[in-house]
């Protein structure tokens, strides 16, 4: 049967102020939302909506991935009271809370420390599990960093709890039965798809801490659209998300003039990402799937004019050990007067790697115009020359000056994606100078034009969008498709001037 808000509270009430201590211990390990509020004392928790989540989690709390909003309880629901229960329940278990660094695994470690130490009430319903006197204990067996046990009969060399980092200062050897992942993902980890990639290679060597028959419980914020949250859900693990608004845009937990005070304050990304769960907000992106059109056979090489248009790699930058890409895009202007990426090379490379690039794709394309982004990038171009008469082959480069900020340059697409004009190919495989193949337009959809403008990196979007850039339109023209001879003598019936088709 179930019990209401008002129902719960009302008995929660009654058993604190009995001192029924048998009661409590039930309660205790039976019922999250009593435990947080009437023995852990959270009483900021003290609402329907919490009690709420608290009933959901209780119900399945394995093998989620938990979505909610800042401000909005989930580690103190999941992390903190969820953990604490688990030991109550059962203190043979064995529990790893893993943050992406581990200092903040410690300090939820911390907090349960603190009320294992120092709660009245655990310490008196539960003497069986607690130490008393653990308080001024800080042995290797009751530390933050060291871990801390609680009574048990096992004698497992692994702690009832340990704190871990998961990228800086994971844990090496021990296998728990409860994962706690809490805040796996942080802003630091989505700076760059590199550091992304390393958070989810980092997730998926600490699941050998745990045993063949250990849980996971995931807890956190989306704040890139591709994060190890990301590979979570579409590897299997089910999200379960929480807003701090209503389907009709009410507050669900605060007030609702904090709700608007707190969205004047934060910027979009910060909204979108820490209250919606939205890493790139409701209604930001810029470009949409729908949008991206594909062709199967690829225009006629007669039936465009074609250029080639590169984004060199910030030369101050890489000199610096940056990672910048450079960006070399074939594009036909085709006669049905749309645009078609034809070839696409996006890499890491070295100025002689992009100048052997650059000869490759013209030998290939033999294009109409070639365009260089001077942003500088002065040496890349000098160096295409003095190449050229080494081999005594040439071609004409067209050095493009920008004006315009990038991310006004980068909108200059929005229309022409919407009104589908232009054309990308299914698929793009290209092998990178280190020899690893990749797919160039499942990278562009992923890494750039899904996620625009909450992107690491934009090379390959402010690369195309140089169609639009005066110097381009001003040389790059559609072709003219060929019209069929007038008659010598002027129609004199219907059928003479009917088209074919009529």
């Amino acid at each position: 049967m179930d019990v209401t808000y008002a129902e719960a509270r009302a008995y929660h009430r009654r058993v604190i102020a009995n001192g029924d201590l048998a009661a409590i211990r039930v309660l205790c390990k039976t019922d999250r939302y009593f435990l947080l509020t009437a023995v852990l004392g959270v009483t900021v928790a003290l609402h329907p909506w919490v009690y709420e989540r608290c009933r959901e989690v209780e119900a399945e709390p394995d093998e989620r991935l938990d979505l909610w909003s800042r401000g909005h309880f989930k580690s103190t629901i999941i992390t903190y009271a969820g953990i604490i229960q688990e030991i109550l329940r059962n203190p043979e278990i064995t529990v790893c809370i893993m943050s992406y660094k581990a200092a903040a695994a410690q300090a939820f470690l911390s907090q349960i420390k603190r009320a294992f130490e120092s709660n009245p009430v655990l310490l008196a319903a539960f003497p069986d599990i607690l130490f008393p006197e653990r308080a001024d204990h800080t042995g290797d067996q009751w530390s933050v960093k060291g871990g801390i046990t609680v009574k048990r009969k096992s004698t497992r060399k692994e702690p009832t709890i340990a704190a871990s980092g998961l990228v800086e200062g994971q844990l090496i050897g021990g296998h728990y039965d409860l994962l706690v992942y809490d805040d796996a993902v942080v802003p630091e980890s989505v700076s760059t798809p590199d550091q992304a990639q390393k958070t989810t290679n980092a997730w998926s060597m600490s699941l050998n801490l745990g045993t063949e028959q250990s849980r996971h419980w995931y807890i956190g914020t989306r704040y890139a659209l591709f994060d190890t949250y990301d590979y979570m859900i579409k590897h299997g693990i089910r999200e379960r998300r929480h807003l701090a608004i209503d389907g009709d845009g009410n507050p669900v937990y605060w007030p609702k003039a904090e709700l608007e005070e707190r969205r004047k304050i934060m910027t979009t990304k910060d909204w979108a990402s820490q209250i919606l769960q939205q890493p790139t907000g409701e209604g930001e992106l810029v470009f949409r799937p729908e949008w991206m059109q594909r062709y199967r056979t690829m225009p006629d090489r007669s039936s465009m004019n074609v250029a080639i248009l590169i984004d060199s790699a910030n030369a101050k930058r890489t000199a610096k050990g940056g990672s910048d890409y450079t960006v070399e895009l074939v594009v036909g202007w085709c006669r049905d007067r749309n645009y078609y990426l034809l070839d696409a090379v996006r890499d890491r490379m070295s100025l002689a790697e992009r100048t052997a690039c650059l000869f490759e794709l013209v030998e290939r394309w033999q294009p109409n115009g070639v365009f260089w982004e001077q942003v500088g990038a002065m040496s890349d171009v000098a160096h295409v020359r003095e190449r050229q008469d080494q081999t005594g082959w040439h071609f004409g480069i067209t050095e493009l000056h920008q004006t315009v900020p990038k991310d006004d340059r980068i909108h200059w697409l929005e229309p022409t994606f919407r009104n589908s004009r232009i054309w990308t190919p299914q698929h793009l495989w290209r092998r990178s100078v280190t020899g690893e193949a990749y797919d160039f337009m499942e990278v562009f959809e992923r890494e750039e034009y899904l996620s625009y403008p909450s992107v690491n990196h934009d090379d390959m979007l402010d690369d195309l969008a140089n169609i639009h850039h005066p110097t381009v339109t001003a040389t790059m023209t559609f072709p003219i498709a060929p019209q069929p001879p007038l008659p010598s003598t002027p129609a004199t019936t219907p059928t003479e001037w009917r088209p074919a088709n009529w």
